[in-house]
């Protein structure tokens, strides 16, 4: 319209005025004939000077149009005489967390203009004083070493086991990904997330209990929880977007990794002693396909079906969901403490 018309002058009508936005924005049909359709808007009945006027350009004006929000940090006094110091070791009980404590503290100080109680606190944290609590404190509760051989992880036992199945995994799935740094690392947290979530003993030995000790229980004091992802279809890999990629890969090496360490806790080994039935009450992980990413079925053991042999064949499990009904091929069940 602009390039087939010349000497007319185009303004911007509000949308209240413009019976076009309500078709866009939708209407009742017993409302409309309340609105301005068919009337149209009442500045066309007026002289051109009430008509709406142009809107200027923005290039013309000085404001801004955006301002990046600021960040604020501000420092309080809680009142206590305790030293600092002493406080930071007194309230986390884990060496790591008071690293990371302190390393954030010292991320502050490089940010923001420093004030005299913050000024305080760094000197107080590099006193001599203050490191000769530290190694006293350590010497009173105590460190142990144990160092391994270099290049030698078998000597590490489990923990190097576990690393292993990991290292294993994820050579085979990320061998000719072409992943980035981010990528990689991401896909590393979570594999780390995987090993960290499997349910390893019961907690309690309470029957109404469904909630298994996992290495999460010793590293942040509860279960890890995950987000949940829908399943990516594996069809078209090359399609996927970055994020989609890292998601899919995840999902893999979870599914890869779940079915070996239920294979370790289902080891048959050839029948030359007798082995335990499933005992009602034993704690068990239920095998269950296409679950995602730490998410582990543990339930119950509430009633047994044996077969003509004696030996136990079906098991009904009391999960979260419900009971239900699984063959004894496609439950695990937990390692359990006996007495001697």
């Amino acid at each position: 319209m602009q390039s087939t018309t010349s000497n007319i002058t185009w303004r911007h009508v509000p949308g209240k005025d413009n019976p076009a936005d309500i078709v866009s924005r939708g209407c009742a049909a017993s409302e409309l004939m309340e609105t301005i359709w068919f009337r149209g808007p009442s500045f066309l009945r007026q002289d051109s000077s009430g008509w709406p006027q142009p809107v200027p350009n923005s290039q013309d004006t000085n404001e801004e149009l955006e301002l990046r929000k600021a960040t604020v940090l501000t420092c309080t006094d809680n009142g206590s005489k305790e030293d600092v110091f002493d406080e930071v070791i007194n309230k986390f009980s884990s060496y790591r967390r008071i690293l990371r404590v302190i390393a954030f503290v010292l991320r502050v100080f490089n940010r923001i203009k420093v004030n005299k109680k913050l000024e305080d606190f760094k000197q107080q944290l590099f006193d001599e004083a203050n490191t000769l609590n530290l190694q006293k404190f350590s010497s009173i509760v105590g460190f142990e070493f144990k160092f391994i051989p270099p290049r030698a992880p078998h000597f590490g036992g489990l923990w190097e086991a576990a690393v292993k199945s990991m290292k294993s995994l994820m050579m085979k799935n990320l061998g000719n990904t072409g992943l980035t740094y981010e990528e990689l690392q991401t896909i590393a947290i979570e594999s780390e997330a995987i090993l960290n979530s499997r349910p390893m003993a019961p907690l309690s030995e309470d029957p109404n209990d469904g909630e298994a000790l996992s290495p999460a229980h010793l590293l942040i004091g509860s279960s890890l929880m995950s987000v949940p992802e829908p399943s990516i279809d594996e069809s078209r890999p090359s399609y996927l977007t970055r994020w989609q990629r890292v998601t899919y890969l995840k999902q893999q090496f979870w599914e890869l990794w779940r079915r070996d360490y239920l294979h370790t806790l289902q080891e048959r080994s050839k029948w030359l002693k007798p082995h335990a039935n499933i005992q009602i009450g034993q704690m068990v992980i239920v095998h269950e396909d296409n679950t995602p990413p730490q998410e582990w079925i543990l339930g119950r053991i509430t009633n047994t079906h044996v077969g003509a042999d004696g030996r136990v064949r079906v098991a009904e499990i009391k999960v979260k969901n419900g009971t239900i009904r699984r063959p004894i091929c496609k439950i695990a069940p937990l390692p359990e403490q006996t007495g001697a």
